[in-house]
């Protein structure tokens, strides 16, 4: 799925056209643009608006692998989450995604019963509670 986020935007390609394997097989190599007719006969009005209007860039450049979460390019949540253990970004996509091991959080784990803050003991201990 390359076009959006939209369920309904998934490409059903496999019944219209055969010939098409990947994004390039829908460019025009020498003028860089989009093979209009082939995309407006391969799928709906919908999509093919979508997909022309996505911008090509004007220069060749070889394929690269962009995703390297496994070695056999499959995305799964374990791969994310290999990613994410491995970032050297800083430790605020923790508190942002809610991956800080708060009492909250051990407690939906089922790894403690409690989730009360051990220093104001009034709480829960969840991750705006220990920022704020």
């Amino acid at each position: 799925m390359w076009i959006s986020r939209n369920e309904e935007d998934k490409l059903q390609n496999q019944s219209r056209n055969e010939n098409i394997k990947s994004v390039s097989d829908l460019i025009e190599e020498v003028n860089r643009i989009w093979k209009t007719d082939l995309i407006v006969n391969t799928f709906t009005a919908d999509i093919a608006r979508k997909i022309m209007q996505i911008p090509l860039t004007s220069t060749v450049h070889e394929d690269f692998q962009v995703w390297r979460g496994e070695p056999f390019d499959n995305f799964s949540v374990r791969s994310v989450y290999k990613l994410l253990q491995e970032a050297t970004l800083d430790p605020i996509w923790k508190i942002s995604w809610n991956y800080i091991p708060t009492f909250a959080n051990i407690k939906h784990k089922r790894v403690v019963v409690e989730a009360r803050c051990p220093r104001c003991r009034q709480h829960e201990e969840d991750s705006n509670h220990v920022l704020w």
